[in-house]
């Protein structure tokens, strides 16, 4: 189930395994064909990637730039 998409064409979904989704692992599937899972929730993979604490499987760094609206 799709919930984010990269201005560079990277899609960010859940992978929805049985019927919780607290459970649901996220998958970023690159704009190269890629495709990598995390086993965890968007909130974490996020501040991960942003922080720099996740590598990043071909997606571009995330630098200090990046503004919240």
């Amino acid at each position: 189930m799709p919930w984010a998409e990269s201005d560079g064409g990277d899609k960010f979904l859940w992978t929805t395994n049985g019927t919780d989704p607290r459970q649901w692992p996220v998958t970023v599937a690159s704009r190269n064909g890629g495709r990598w899972h995390y086993e965890g929730g968007a909130v974490q993979f996020l501040a991960g990637y942003c922080d720099g604490g996740l590598e990043p499987w071909g997606l571009p760094p995330v630098g200090r730039e990046v503004a919240l609206p």
